[in-house]
């Protein structure tokens, strides 16, 4: 058997429609309903389930009688889900009974609130991937990662109520390569991430109210960062623009305050990337040193279409950008003076590809 789903009603978790002396091996069972009772050995009938999710459809509940031996005598091996289970305060005993039998992936979503401490992920060692989503965190201590120093790898946090970049909890995580924080009340990126995350590939800062990034924040690493639908006004691309071994994605899409795009003089010479996205912007002034960087840099490229209304004056270093090949700046939907740039650029520069 590949996969098994089970309804269960309110009076409890009923019992699956097998032998009890059967050892079967399921690659995912899909428990749903109001479960209030999760006994020990439930799931002794199994031998293994690769994915085990635990989906509640009253969410202000948790498993009254949830008890930490339920899943013994079964191997859960990689990864378990739960959604809608309350509150999960304490972390429940059985989650982390199940972290000492090596659970590689964690997925907690829509519950109403969890506290992470010094010692909720203590007894964790192979966890790789914690992803918690609609879920309010109500406590994030400094050490609230203890115990996945040199395991955890990808780390969601989405939509769980953060105000603040939490870098001091994360610095711990020697591996960490992915971390998405989309969602949440965040208003600024700290200086130095990447050197304090020096594993770190990809940030996903989507959905936040992004006022402020720091200045060495980029400085070490080569990483893809997502900033679409924030509230930034202005930004400076040479924040991206350090690495000299390569280059991430930055995508500014939907961030619909922005309006001025700076370059300073930090970067370096040579650079092999990145490919940088500025669609569906307020994008009225594009600093004339990006033309200069641009001219260094075969490889980069930067798309600004979409609902950008640029202001005309010094537009012409553009051109051989937008109108020449190979074209590194990409402008459908981009505006200057009542006409599509592109027009613009031809009409005042005669013969911008020499």
């Amino acid at each position: 058997m590949t996969y098994l789903s089970a309804a269960c009603n309110s009076s409890g978790l009923p019992s699956f429609a097998v032998s009890s002396s059967g050892k079967y091996e399921v690659s995912r069972l899909d428990i749903r309903g109001n479960v209030q009772v999760i006994p020990a050995n439930h799931f002794a009938a199994f031998a293994s389930i690769d994915i085990l999710t635990l989906t509640q459809t009253a969410t202000d509940t948790v498993p009254q009688q949830w008890d930490e031996k339920a899943f013994d005598g079964v191997d859960i091996r990689p990864i378990i889900s739960v959604s809608g289970l309350g509150n999960l305060v304490p972390f429940p005993q059985a989650l982390i009974t199940l972290g000492k039998k090596g659970l590689t992936d964690l997925f907690i979503d829509r519950s109403s609130s969890v506290e992470l401490t010094n010692s909720t992920f203590k007894e964790f060692p192979s966890l790789t991937r914690v992803q918690f989503n609609h879920t309010q965190i109500t406590k994030l201590e400094n050490g609230a990662f203890a115990g996945l120093e040199n395991s955890l790898q990808y780390l969601y946090l989405q939509n769980v109520g953060l105000v603040e970049f939490p870098l001091t909890q994360l610095s711990i995580l020697n591996k960490l390569s992915r971390l998405d924080l989309e969602s949440n009340r965040i208003q600024n990126i700290p200086a130095k991430i990447c050197t304090t995350l020096p594993k770190l590939v990809t940030l996903d800062v989507d959905n936040n109210p992004i006022q402020e990034i720091g200045s060495d924040a980029f400085l070490s690493n080569d990483v893809t960062v997502d900033l679409r639908n924030t509230t930034l006004a202005s930004i400076d691309l040479s924040l991206f623009l350090f690495n000299d071994v390569g280059g991430g994605y930055v995508y500014l899409d939907n961030s619909v305050l922005l309006k001025s795009i700076r370059m300073s003089d930090k970067v370096i010479s040579q650079y092999s990337g990145p490919y940088i996205s500025i669609q569906n912007t307020a994008l009225e002034t594009i600093d004339p040193k990006l033309g200069d960087f641009l001219s260094r840099n075969n490889a980069v490229k930067i798309n600004i279409q979409g609902s950008v209304h640029l202001q005309c004056g010094n537009l012409a270093w553009m051109a051989p950008y937008v109108l020449c090949s190979p074209q590194k700046i990409y402008t459908a939907g981009a505006w200057c003076a009542d006409k599509p740039l592109d027009e613009y650029l031809k009409s005042v520069v005669p013969n911008p590809c020499g």
